[in-house]
């Protein structure tokens, strides 16, 4: 089972990066690994009382990366807002 649920995370990860790098519902992609980021970091670096300071740095680097997706996630959907009322202004 561990196997199982370790290859439909490589396959989420891959599949979700690569429809952000080609542009294929880049909102959502963007959504999804932010989603993963998150799992995956609480899982294998909890931060607890007592754990390394290379385990807090890891997971604080994640989180780091959790937040600019969510931050590139908003930005594509404001882009897409005025892209809409830019072009019903134009027509």
């Amino acid at each position: 089972m561990p196997e199982l649920l370790n290859v439909a995370a490589m396959l989420a990860s891959a599949g979700l990066a690569l429809a952000l790098l080609f542009n294929l519902k880049p909102r959502w992609a963007a959504l999804g690994l932010a989603l993963y980021t998150l799992i995956v970091s609480s899982v294998m670096y909890t931060p607890a009382p007592g754990v390394s300071p290379q385990i807090l740095v890891l997971f604080m680097k994640d989180m780091a990366i959790f937040g600019g997706l969510l931050a590139l996630s908003s930005a594509l959907s404001a882009n897409a807002l005025l892209r809409a009322k830019l072009d019903q202004a134009l027509a």
